[in-house]
């Protein structure tokens, strides 16, 4: 190891537990349920639609926390021939660094891990037949697949304090699979702390 990895890894776990001896409250509270909708764009199949979304962020410090995650997305599209529809459930950790937090405004970034299950399904019209990858779908016909993968989810956004306890958030997310299922996800969603 050159000594320029060395002072990076020893800078890394000063910043680390210098963050890790501030106060660990979060405008005094230790934990933050978030939850809400959101607009989603998939990249497999081009198509849109919705998803609902909760975490759960327990503050590890004033610039730290780790949360758990679920989501529900639900993408269709509707052409002249063809109906194509997909069904994504999202589960996951990341970890988040939350480098201003203050009592009216906040801004939080991160990153981690998740399970997805991606289910795509399309019909076709009766006069209408249908071809992707290698997969031929006769007119009138339904074909439907189910994939399991683990990837990865980067996020960032920002909330504004509406009440006590309570803040109003919006979110940017993108997410990826090892199928190569990626999804790019706007959040607007409500905050409660406690």
């Amino acid at each position: 190891m050159n000594k320029k990895n060395l002072l990076s890894i020893v800078f890394f776990f000063v910043i680390i537990f210098s963050l890790s001896a501030q106060d660990i409250s979060n405008r005094g509270h230790q934990q933050q349920l978030k939850t809400g909708v959101g607009f989603v764009f998939c990249g497999t199949g081009d198509l849109m639609g919705t998803s609902l979304y909760s975490e759960y962020h327990y503050f590890y410090n004033h610039y730290i926390s780790v949360s758990p995650m679920i989501s529900f997305m639900s993408l269709k599209e509707e052409g002249d021939h063809l109906l194509e529809n997909e069904n994504i459930k999202n589960i996951g950790t990341s970890v988040y660094v939350h480098p201003f937090n203050g009592e009216d405004f906040s801004f939080s970034f991160g990153a981690g891990v998740l399970l997805r299950q991606f289910n795509y399904s399309v019909a076709t019209d009766i006069t209408t037949a249908y071809q992707f990858e290698e997969t031929y779908i006769a007119p009138g016909e339904h074909y439907s697949t189910t994939q399991y993968g683990i990837g990865y989810s980067i996020g960032a956004g920002f909330a504004f304090n509406i009440a006590e306890g309570v803040d109003f958030s919006f979110q940017e997310k993108l997410q990826n699979d090892t199928n190569g299922n990626i999804t790019w996800d706007s959040q607007i969603g409500v905050i409660f702390s406690f």
